[in-house]
């Protein structure tokens, strides 16, 4: 008796779970540079308002699974680049939305910087197949 009721909460599960991951929606797209054209690997795409995020991969190409239906703003982030809000963006009930995103480099200056000046030095011999790095400095200074 107890093997039959198993069996039949397993074959009601079978028709319930594709059901349930019907009720969500998935958002992707590409990171690109608006100045080059260039993919942006390792940019932080994330729901604002939501730990539900990604990172862009190695051609720039993100996927976020598992979204509730609604309307959403993402914050697309990189270093050196300013974010990105992209607003107004909907998903639907098992469909796929795609935003294809720029993101716009981001000037920094000496002044936001505090004035700082750094550089690094290093001596390297050569022993033929081998080589030795000998002293390695890093000054910072204003």
């Amino acid at each position: 008796m107890r093997f039959k009721q198993l069996l039949s909460f397993l074959g009601l599960l079978v028709f319930i779970a594709p059901t349930a991951l019907a009720q969500q929606g998935k958002i992707d797209g590409v990171v690109t540079d608006a100045a080059t054209g260039e993919t942006v690997p390792g940019a932080s795409v994330v729901i604002e308002g939501t730990a539900q995020g990604a990172a862009t991969q190695a051609d720039g190409y993100f996927f976020i699974n598992n979204v509730r239906p609604g309307t959403y703003t993402l914050l697309v982030s990189f270093i050196g680049y300013t974010t990105q809000r992209v607003e107004e963006v909907r998903v639907s009930t098992g469909l796929t939305t795609t935003r294809d995103i720029q993101l716009t480099e981001e000037a920094v200056g000496m002044d936001e910087l505090g004035g700082f000046r750094i550089g690094a030095d290093y001596a390297y011999t050569d022993f033929g197949v081998f080589g030795a790095v000998s002293r390695i400095g890093l000054q910072v200074g204003l």
